[in-house]
């Protein structure tokens, strides 16, 4: 199957669209932990509500083996979850596997069998740039916004699947979905900037943002954004990028 994209320097533009050639639909940026929490429905995986036909991960590798002369087999972590990844090996075409502790992003179809869930991978590249993994979790809580508030900003766009873009100020922009989305992106700004891969505590959190929202709102969007696995909790009191 051919799938295409924005170029992979992701930080570079906030506006990105991502389609499948052949089946028109979006490539949607997700964590392990959404994949792992997605409801099945008729062998369709639901994710942010809507059907996740094909995803995009960055991950760990944490260990690899060859399952069968034409299949290899990833185990990866993404700080929100595990999950065993599988790709299809042309025997003519050998190369090396690649390595374990090296961050790789994957794009791939979900997979459902035997009660387990994982991923048929498409494409596979080395993802090593933190700057790259930080802008993908970027993307995982934009598409969740979207998806499930009815958009976020305009100087950010996802063209998803009979879904109009998000326009400010229009009837199905309520305040309440602005501003959810306005904390949670507070929120994200606040602990990239204490620098990639950091801790940071919900007090720090907090104390950047209590001028714009309250201390309960300020709570609830931090548990509901690990919740989603969008931040990772890293201790009773402390969370990082997920």
């Amino acid at each position: 199957m051919s799938i295409t994209s924005q170029p992979e320097n992701d930080h570079v533009s906030s506006e990105r669209t991502y389609e499948i050639v052949r089946t028109n639909v979006n490539i949607i940026p997700v964590t392990i932990k959404q994949i792992l929490n997605a409801e099945v429905k008729d062998n369709a995986f639901m994710i942010n509500g809507v059907q996740a036909k094909v995803i995009r991960i960055i991950g760990k590798i944490l260990s690899h083996e060859e399952q069968d002369a034409t299949t290899d087999k990833y185990v990866l972590n993404d700080c929100s979850g595990t999950i065993e990844a599988f790709e299809s090996v042309d025997p003519s075409n050998v190369r090396e596997p690649f390595e374990d502790n090296r961050y790789v992003a994957i794009t791939g179809m979900l997979k459902f069998e035997n009660d387990s869930k994982s991923l048929s991978i498409e494409s596979i590249e080395y993802a090593d740039d933190y700057n790259r993994i930080t802008y993908h979790a970027l993307d995982t809580i934009h598409a969740h916004l979207y998806f499930t508030k009815g958009g976020f900003p305009q100087n950010t766009i996802y063209t998803a699947q009979n879904r109009e873009p998000y326009q400010p100020n229009t009837a199905h922009a309520d305040t309440k979905a602005a501003s959810e989305g306005d904390i949670d992106q507070g929120i994200l700004s606040c602990m990239k900037s204490h620098g990639e891969g950091a801790q940071v505590t919900k007090s720090e959190i907090i104390s950047a943002l209590k001028d714009k929202f309250s201390v309960v709102q300020i709570e609830g969007r931090i548990s509901k954004l690990n919740e989603d696995g969008l931040i990772y909790q890293a201790d009773e009191d402390t969370y990082s990028i997920a």
